[in-house]
């Protein structure tokens, strides 16, 4: 078996495959032979899938509209970063769940990306958005999912991660 690399310099790595995204912050998560991100696409966040081992697109599905105060651009001078998404999915039992810009957050299928279920923080916990919107990611802590964005008193919720039913 190979040794673990202690001297990053001697690493080597060979690029597999290139895909471009469509603006964005999100990073990737991945889980088996799938990886998941979010994209700008169409006006709308696109929760993306793709085979790890080709790039190929398995399947997309829209989260929130695409529509930023205050995005990338409006950092420091030599910001230029553009806008996007800003949330990174997580992944946890066959599910992945991700919190679009306008505070919802959805859970998927991650075989084949059929929506399980959404939660509407802003409309169901008196939820109040950032002015460039949501750049929080969900975590998973056994079977809560915890994420930010509720109204006064409830920064922080945790939902059931099986049905969207908030626990506290």
């Amino acid at each position: 078996p190979a040794l673990p690399v202690t001297d990053v310099s001697k690493a080597r790595i060979n690029k597999r495959w290139t895909v471009p995204t469509d603006s964005g912050f999100s990073s990737f998560s991945v889980a088996g032979p799938q990886a998941f991100t979010v994209v700008t696409r169409g006006g709308k966040e696109t929760l993306v899938a793709l085979d790890v081992k080709s790039g190929r697109e398995l399947w997309a599905q829209a989260l929130d509209d695409a529509k930023y105060d205050g995005g990338g651009n409006s950092g420091t001078r030599d910001n230029q970063g553009g806008d996007g998404a800003r949330s990174t999915p997580t992944v946890n039992d066959g599910k992945v769940y991700a919190i679009g810009s306008q505070v919802t957050v959805f859970c998927f299928d991650a075989k084949d990306g059929k929506k399980i279920w959404t939660h509407d923080v802003q409309k169901a916990n008196g939820g109040e958005n950032i002015r460039w919107q949501n750049a929080a990611s969900p975590v998973i802590d056994g079977d809560i999912l915890l994420l930010a964005g509720g109204g006064k008193g409830q920064a922080l919720l945790g939902v059931d991660k099986k049905t969207g039913a908030v626990k506290w």
